[in-house]
């Protein structure tokens, strides 16, 4: 039977099929995501139905999250509820994402012939009228809980990745900036809110950055753009690059960066 469905697109005199079996995925999560000194990530704590593609990338995800919250423990000596945040941040995400992927295997894993030929067609239709929503990543969630500044509609969210010129080249931004939690400003006057508290920012590891007049040349306007339509002029980010806040004006600056030592544990 296999033989007849590859019929159509390979030649099947070419090879010779020794086995086949039925493949069970798995969609699970383990109860503990640290004991002590011991981190539990990738499929060692969850694993993911493949029909999104998301287990390596959730993986990942976890290696992300955990890496920078365990280098900041050792480098600034920040308390234990930094690390307790892994589990609080990564168990909704990827809780999330598996069960987006147990959805989207009912789909595709339709066993009726029948039914199967009416979603072929629902979904081609929709594919065509441009109503489908094809963007992998608009299937991924935001942060929702953890190192992020409460009520912020930007919290959690991932941060854009702009081009800009250095040494004359043509680069991603964090080709030339650390991997530590950045202060980002799209021009002088937002980048002088923070003067007052310059020391204080380095003590926390957080690196002052401008892209825009002033600062690194942003090679077309993608992050400029992204800071008029969300109503911002700077924003504190990550290490791992989700948005902890974004700031719209000097009192607003303070606000976020009150909530940030906060966090931190400063």
């Amino acid at each position: 039977k296999l033989n007849d469905v590859w019929g159509g697109y390979v030649d099947t005199s070419a090879f010779k099929l020794w086995r086949s079996a039925t493949y069970r995925f798995n969609a699970r999560i383990g109860k503990k995501w640290r004991e002590g000194r011991v981190f539990l990530a990738g499929d060692a704590m969850h694993q993911t139905p493949p029909f999104l593609g998301q287990g390596l990338c959730a993986g990942l995800r976890d290696a992300s999250n955990l890496a920078w919250k365990l280098i900041r423990t050792k480098t600034h000596e920040t308390s234990e509820p930094l690390l307790d945040s892994y589990e609080v941040e990564r168990l909704p995400h990827v809780s999330f994402i598996i069960e987006a992927g147990k959805e989207f295997g009912l789909i595709i894993g339709e066993l009726d012939e029948e039914k199967a030929r009416v979603r072929d067609k629902t979904l081609r239709a929709q594919l065509l009228a441009g109503k489908m929503v094809t963007a992998r990543q608009k299937f991924i969630p935001n942060l929702t809980t953890g190192i992020i500044k409460p009520g912020d509609p930007l919290a959690g969210t991932l941060m854009v990745q702009p081009r800009i010129m250095h040494d004359g080249t043509a680069k991603l931004l964090d080709d030339v900036v650390p991997m530590s939690f950045l202060y980002f400003a799209t021009d002088e006057e937002s980048q002088s809110w923070a003067d007052e508290n310059d020391n204080a920012l380095a003590r926390l590891g957080v690196q002052r950055i401008t892209v825009g007049p002033s600062g690194f040349e942003e090679i077309d306007s993608f992050m400029l753009d992204w800071a008029t339509e969300n109503g911002v002029r700077a924003a504190f980010v990550r290490p791992d690059r989700y948005v902890y806040g974004g700031v719209s004006s000097m009192s607003d600056f303070a606000i976020t960066y009150a909530a940030l030592a906060q966090h931190l544990g400063a």
